[in-house]
Order: C-alpha cells, then structure tokens, then sequence
C-alpha cells in the first residue's frame, strides 16, 4: 500500500459532455396534409431539430380537449406550431400555452394568438396576411440571424414563393400572417424583422425575441415570465415540397431560436443551416412579362432594359442569400466565379434567371 500520496478531491472536466435539451414540439392533431406537403411531425424544422445531437425532441399532436398535453415544466422548450388552433384553450389566458401562464422558454409559430382574449388578454394588435416570400432584418446583429451572410444586404430569403394553402398543398397565396400594433413595454420585443405590411416594427411581430418580463398587450396580467420567440411564418409554406420551400436562411432563423432560448446565445452555431431540398423557383421565367434582363460577362453581371425601380436578388444554387441590389437604371457589377440565380422585381412582376460567372 502506497503511503504520502493525495488523491484530487475535484472532479474531473470533461468538455465534450451535454445532455440534450428536452424540445416539446407541439402541433394540433387530425390535420391532414395535402398533396406533397410534409407528414405532421416530419416538417424540415422537427426534422432538423430531431438530427440535432443538443435536442431530444418529443412531438404530440394535442387533442382539442388537451387531454394529451404533457406538462409543459417537464422539458426545456415549447414549440407551439402555426397548426394549433388561435382559439385553443391551450392559448387562452390561463391555459398551459398563455403568455401570463407558460412555464418553459417556448417559441410560438401562431401570430392570429396575438390577439384580444386569445393568448393575452387585451391588445389593439390584427393580424394581416401577406404572400411574400422574404423579410429585411432590423438589426441584422441579432443571435437569430447569426450565420446568415448579410454582405448583400438585409433582405432574407424565408420561401421560395408564396402560393401555399394552409395544408401545405400548391395554391392559394399566403407566407406570413404579420402581427400589427401589438403593444410591448420592452423595445427589446420588437420585430426583428419587417415586411411592407409592417408599418412600425417597434410593435409588430415578425420575427421576435421575448424576453421574460414582458408585458404584451395592455393587460399587466400579461407578463411572460420565460424567455420566447415568436415567429409568423404560415405553416402550409413552410411544408410545402416536403422542404423545397423552406429556405436555409428560415431553417437557420429557427435553429438560432431554439438556440438561444436553451443553451444561450454564445452557444449559437454560425454556419447556416444546409437544405439540399430547398429550390427557388425558376420555372416561370419562359412566361414572365419582365424586361429586365441579367446576365453574366466573365466576372462581371450585367443587369440592362431598366424601366423603372428594379430589385435584384442573386442566390447560390443551394438558396443561400448572396447579394440584393436595387436600381432605376442600367448598372454592372463584379461578381465572384460560381453559378447563381438571380430574382428580378419590377412593375412588370417578377422573375428568375440563372446565370454563370467566371
């Protein structure tokens, strides 16, 4: 037996170890999807949670008697998706989802709650449905937007268009449902991000963080006591193509939420978020009425037959948000090599084109 020796009476570190955030993702049940729209419970967002080795994720498609609810306190965040119905009881003032009443940090998908007697209980706020398929960052710093490029400009890229029906099935032509005049006693609540039907994103919900203590509405009963983040992102878009709607900015704006609202902002990935399914929609350039045309001289784009205020917006092949200028005439540009594709917006409509620089 060895004498004089001492035995270390820390323990030893191990940096590598985690345990994975418990993630209940919360959608309403016996919604059906429609014609290539993504399973309930098989969206690209669960799906890229669920390969994310920091998230242990549940999924439950609550009855309406919510008799299947699990207790909220039992998991480290609540994703309550655009499938539940705004008037549930689970949103209600005192229900387990209500912004006076939830327990766990949680990211609410379901901007008509926003609403006098629904999540809260008093606001001037009204819900207007837009079908555009990108926003503009206000404060392009923030942690959800970390590992998008914004070198472009602000614009992100959500969709690829806005003609989902709520089921996720091709037509109808909505992308966002945009909260107005929704009070907030926290400037940190504002949007993050703005569309045209924004008029004032100081009280607006977009794209949000919440922090706890924030009174929403005009009711002091409606203090959220946890962290959240509320998005306004129309479900049918979001599952429309099974993914190849989805942009890799949106996908990335969700995993920076589930982040931040668990393990901290720091702990933020910076890289965007890959989706080989997401495909921006260029099969209508043969038919469209633009113009204005962009094309490619070696290493410079070249964008002629200017009419009027044009909007130019250049993606990678995977969908990523590279470059957006706007301009009322003729302009060229040096771009760096690779194979691209560019949207055009004039008065005329809108178009896309895919170009090759070298």
């Amino acid at each position: 037996m060895l004498s004089g020796l001492t035995v270390p009476t820390s323990l030893v570190e191990n940096p590598d170890f985690f345990i994975p955030k418990k993630v209940l993702y919360v959608n309403r049940a016996n919604k059906i999807p429609g014609a290539g729209a993504s399973a309930i419970g098989n969206d690209p967002v669960i799906r890229m949670l669920i390969a994310d080795e920091k998230f242990d994720v549940t999924h439950v498609e609550v009855l309406d008697d919510n008799s299947n609810m699990p207790a909220t306190i039992d998991f480290d965040l609540v994703i309550a998706q655009e499938t539940l119905d705004s008037k549930s009881t689970l949103l209600k003032p005192l229900g387990a989802l209500a912004v006076g009443t939830i327990n766990t940090p949680i990211i609410y998908n379901k901007s008509f709650s926003f609403q006098d007697g629904r999540a809260i209980s008093s606001a001037a706020a009204a819900v207007t449905k837009v079908p555009e398929v990108s926003v503009t960052a206000v404060n392009t710093a923030n942690p959800l937007f970390k590992g998008i490029d914004f070198s472009g400009g602000n614009d992100i890229r959500i969709f690829s268009e806005a003609t989902a029906n709520d089921d996720g099935s091709t037509g109808g032509s909505e992308a966002f449902a945009v909260v107005n005049n929704l009070e907030f006693n926290n400037p940190a609540a504002g949007a993050a991000a703005t569309l045209t039907a924004t008029p004032d994103a100081s009280n607006a919900m977009v794209i949000n963080y919440i922090p706890a203590g924030t009174q929403i509405g005009t009711a002091v009963t409606d203090v959220i006591q946890v962290n959240a983040v509320a998005f306004s992102f129309n479900y049918g878009a979001m599952v429309m193509g099974d993914g190849a709607n989805i942009s890799p900015e949106a996908l990335t704006i969700w995993r920076n939420a589930a982040y931040w609202l668990t393990w901290g902002s720091s702990e933020i990935p910076t890289t965007l978020v890959a989706n080989p399914d997401f495909t921006l929609s260029i099969d209508k350039v043969a038919a469209s009425r633009v113009s204005t045309n962009v094309r490619a001289i070696g290493n410079r784009v070249y964008v002629s037959n200017v009419k009027s205020k044009t909007e130019i917006n250049i993606y990678s092949i995977s969908g990523a948000l590279v470059k957006s200028i706007k301009t009322n005439e003729n302009t060229n540009f040096e771009f760096k090599s690779g194979l691209w594709i560019a949207t055009v917006k004039t008065f005329e409509g809108q178009k896309a084109v895919k170009f090759i620089t070298n």
